[in-house]
This record gives C-alpha cells, structure tokens and sequence, in this order.
C-alpha cells in the first residue's frame, strides 16, 4: 500500500500542534512518516489525565486535515529513549468525522497509522481537494514569544501546583533547551 496519509491518535490541540508546528511526538518509523503528502489527527481522549490534553472534542472524532511538509526529529530527547518526531505542517483545514480512528484503524492502539489517500478519503467521507473545505495557516495560531501558557482544552491557567522537576521541563520546551540547563531558585 502506498503511504500517502498518516494518521495519529492524538490528545494535543491545534495550539500545542501551532506552539511545535506540527503533530508529535511520534515514535514511529521516520521512512514511513515522511512518504505522507497529508496528516489526519484524530481525538484521543484516553489521554485526559494529561496537564495537556485538549478536552474538546469526543473520543475517535478526526479534527484536523493538513497538508505535510515535513518531518523533523523531536528536541529534548531523554537519554536511552527511542527517538521520536513532529509532522511539521503549514495550512490545516478542521474537519469532523465521528468514530474516524475506529474506521481507519479497527481501533489499533499504536497511536500512528499509514493509509493511501484514496483509502482514507473512502473512509471518512471527505475530499481532501474539496472546494469547500477552510485552509487555514498554522502559523496564525502560534503563541506570541513571551505568552503565558493556558490549558488547551479549558483556555485557563493551571489550577494546580508543578514540582520542580515539571517545571524545568516545560521551561525547557518553552525556550527550546535541554531541561538540565535551567536552574530553579525559590527564595523564602
């Protein structure tokens, strides 16, 4: 079967995807990801115990058709961890296909499938060339250098308290360094 499409089984929403310009981190065949001319990301809401989880759409529920344009090595990958990567994309259309994962996969749980794009389009019920469907740019939804950060699926501040160690990894995604180079004082 030829990759055409890729499909992940995800609990970001599209301003975590704008903030790492694209879907990831995917642990998953790098070949295979970069043979796809398009993305579909599909809800997974088993993720919700996740601080970053998007709470908004229901389980199975594909959101998102964009159009790849690359694939690059995921930042800050932990030491004896399998590599993983982002599909990077600049426009997206948001669609709404109920039960989508279910229909593609037969409900696999690796989160990251590969289909032909005429398979997918049978499937779903869309026409990825279809006039009617919105292209918006990725980039128009990147945070502002210096923003505050807000739970994606709530748009508020996190109601709870971060350990340190929590901390420094997010600080570390922010400013795009390895989470050992932040050091973190608390004075009393």
């Amino acid at each position: 079967m030829k990759y055409e499409v890729i499909l992940t089984f995800t609990g970001r929403g599209l301003s975590g995807m704008a903030t790492h310009g694209g879907s990831g981190h995917w642990a998953a065949a790098p070949n295979n990801l970069r043979k796809a001319s398009h993305l579909i990301c599909v809800r997974n809401r088993r993720r919700e115990h996740e601080e970053w989880a998007a709470e908004d759409l229901p389980h199975g529920q594909a959101f998102l058709l964009a159009k790849v344009t690359g694939v690059l090595e995921a930042p800050h990958r932990a030491p004896n961890k399998k590599q993983r990567y982002i599909v990077h994309f600049d426009e997206y259309a948001e669609i709404d296909v109920p039960n989508a994962w279910q229909k593609c996969t037969h409900g696999q749980r690796f989160p990251v499938a590969y289909s032909s794009r005429k398979n997918v389009e049978a499937l779903l019920g869309i026409d990825f060339e279809d006039p009617n469907l919105e292209w918006k740019r990725l980039s128009d939804l990147a945070p502002a250098k210096g923003s505050g950060d807000v739970d994606e699926g709530t748009n508020k501040a996190p109601e709870h308290a971060l350990t340190v160690e929590q901390a420094k990894q997010g600080l570390a995604l922010h400013f795009g360094v390895n989470p050992e180079q932040i050091d973190i004082q608390v004075h009393f």
